[in-house]
């Protein structure tokens, strides 16, 4: 059946005004009912519309020929049902991203908060540490200068 779609598609495509076919065109009334329904099918799908000019005759749509060109209904429908699927997934995840973010709407603002004490802790350990080691330079001159002015009263 789906080959019969792509065939009749690439039948439409090929002529410029395509009439339906009629049942004397087919071994038996069953392959007629089928191609009915195919045409219908394309109708309904978009894939075939009638003439604007002539409605007793059909012309294949942008539409019908994008499906011709991916590789027929099947693939045409194939790839449709994937992006399909991405499109509901991508919408399921930013639905669980928008739930997560709402529950925790204040955690950025804690790790913030924290992330800032830290740092001021970190800074006042620097500045406490440099002092420190001023006072030990300076202790340390001290200590030479007093070395130097004994050296200088003994001679």
């Amino acid at each position: 059946m789906k080959k019969d779609i792509d065939s009749i598609l690439l039948n439409i495509s090929k002529q410029s005004e395509y009439s339906v076919q009629s049942a004397y065109n087919f071994p038996n009334h069953d392959e007629f009912l089928i191609y009915k329904k195919n045409i219908i099918l394309l109708k309904d799908e978009n894939l075939i519309e009638h003439k604007k000019t002539n409605p007793n005759f059909y012309e294949i749509t942008s539409l019908g020929l994008k499906v011709l060109n991916e590789g027929g209904w099947e693939n045409y429908q194939l790839k449709y049902k994937l992006k399909e699927d991405r499109k509901n997934k991508k919408e399921e995840l930013d639905l669980k991203i928008s739930e997560f973010q709402l529950k925790t709407k204040w955690l950025p603002y804690w790790i913030s908060a924290i992330s800032l004490l830290i740092s001021l802790l970190a800074l006042y350990k620097s500045f406490n540490s440099s002092n420190a080691k001023t006072e030990k330079i300076n202790s340390e001159y001290k200590v030479e200068n007093r070395q130097v002015e004994q050296q200088n009263l003994a001679n």
